[in-house]
């Protein structure tokens, strides 16, 4: 059932960012951009991985409920 959740949770955070709800994707780029080197990433980056990790967030449900059949 933990496995779940935390699926549940990364899924829901990948869709966030890849959906740029409440402006998520930009501003993490405000906020990452002074680490980051100068033209390396865009706000579309991180809404680029943020269907990535939405995927991930999947297959880790999905991998928790096979393992509870």
């Amino acid at each position: 059932m933990l496995a779940i959740t935390v699926g549940v949770i990364i899924a829901g955070y990948g869709v966030c960012l890849s959906a740029n709800l409440w402006n998520l994707a930009d501003r993490l780029f405000s906020h990452n951009s002074r680490y980051l080197v100068m033209g390396s990433a865009t706000p579309g980056t991180f809404r680029l991985v943020g269907g990535g990790t939405a995927l991930v967030g999947l297959f880790w449900i999905a991998t928790a409920l096979s393992e509870m059949l």
